[in-house]
């Protein structure tokens, strides 16, 4: 499996349990010494789904940078054998 694909992963399996823990200390069911755990793992998954992202983010941003610049790149100049074509000029069109 590609690495790509395992962050993928990770990140979706990370997200999944964060909900889970969310949903738990919203029920209000735990005692104070789970709540505390729960919520210290939330944070620490909520940490990582952040850098994930600002990674995912700045490649994109970087990938995007390079298409831009490949794309604005120098215009190719003509063949020697090649002459530019000619505009008629105003007056010289042919009926």
């Amino acid at each position: 499996m590609s690495e790509d694909i395992r962050n993928e992963s990770n990140f979706e399996n990370e997200m999944e349990r964060l909900k889970l823990v969310v949903g738990k200390l919203e029920s209000g069911e735990l005692s104070l010494e789970e709540s505390v755990a729960l919520y210290r793992e939330g944070v620490g998954l909520a940490r990582s789904c952040r850098k994930r992202l600002a990674e995912a983010r700045h490649e994109i941003e970087q990938l995007s940078r390079e298409e831009v610049t490949d794309l604005a790149g120098p215009d190719p100049a003509p063949l020697r054998d090649e002459e530019p074509e000619q505009q008629p000029l105003l007056g010289d069109t042919e009926i």
